[in-house]
């Protein structure tokens, strides 16, 4: 979230904040727990982002909680100023990532981990516009849900491996009721309204991979009347003028 500052509010668009993770064979509703590193950040281009604060979480008990609960952040051990606001739930995982057998591949349950809100976040520039995410990923099994104070808490592993295969992910989001369509008009000079979805991987360094990829947009609202998309005159005392402007 760009420019967030102090508070955050995730769940703007159909799917903002949500963090699909597979349950391992020995978790689950009805398996152990779930230990999870939860950690915000700061968003820096072109450097290494912030740990604005981080928590230990069991995925579990949040799931088996219900509602939504609030946590301390801490960082290296120690309190931290802010908050951040989670909820979670298992859902089966052939509801998400089902192949072509109408099975899985993973285990049976996946955990959906909603971020809702980070509130009270210090400041990590002089402006303090925080542009603001989370970060989750599994803790050691032999790290304690209480952080060690003075220590770091352990980072993700750097040498996993995506698998091979085609991975796809089913997202969607809302647009405004009043968008505009896609479309391209040729009067004139070249004239289009275009929408694309744009995906990047984020690295330390300034240049990202990425990939921009065109959507179609179908309007909502009904199509202008075809006289409005003909061509115009101006009449005046001396003259009459011709345009190629489209309404």
């Amino acid at each position: 979230l760009d420019n967030a500052g102090a508070d955050a509010e995730f769940g703007g668009a159909m799917g903002d904040g949500d963090m699909i993770i597979p349950c391992l064979p020995n978790e689950g509703s009805d398996g152990g727990p779930m230990k999870l590193i939860v950690r915000v950040c700061d968003y820096d281009w072109g450097k290494k982002d912030d740990n604005v604060g981080e928590i230990i979480l069991d995925g579990k008990e949040l799931a088996i909680h219900g509602d939504a609960k609030t946590y301390s952040l801490t960082r290296n051990g120690k309190p931290e100023k802010g908050t951040v606001t989670l909820a979670a739930k298992f859902v089966p995982t052939s509801a998400i990532t089902p192949n072509s057998d109408g099975q899985t591949a993973q285990s049976r349950e996946t955990l959906v981990l909603k971020v809702l809100k980070a509130n009270g976040l210090r400041k990590t520039n002089m402006f303090g516009n925080n542009d603001v995410y989370v970060q989750v990923w599994r803790a050691p099994d032999n790290l304690e849900m209480t952080p060690p104070v003075g220590k770091k808490l352990p980072e993700p592993d750097k040498k996993i491996k995506l698998p091979h295969q085609v991975m796809n992910f089913k997202f969607a989001f809302p647009t405004r009721a009043d968008s505009p369509g896609s479309a391209v008009v040729c009067c004139g000079d070249h004239a289009y309204i275009a929408y694309y979805i744009k995906a990047e991987i984020d690295k330390k360094g300034w240049r990202n991979p990425s990939l921009k990829y065109p959507i179609t947009i179908i309007p909502l609202r009904p199509a202008p009347m075809p006289q409005l998309l003909s061509q115009f005159m101006i009449e005046t005392e001396n003259q009459i003028k011709k345009t190629k402007i489209c309404c």
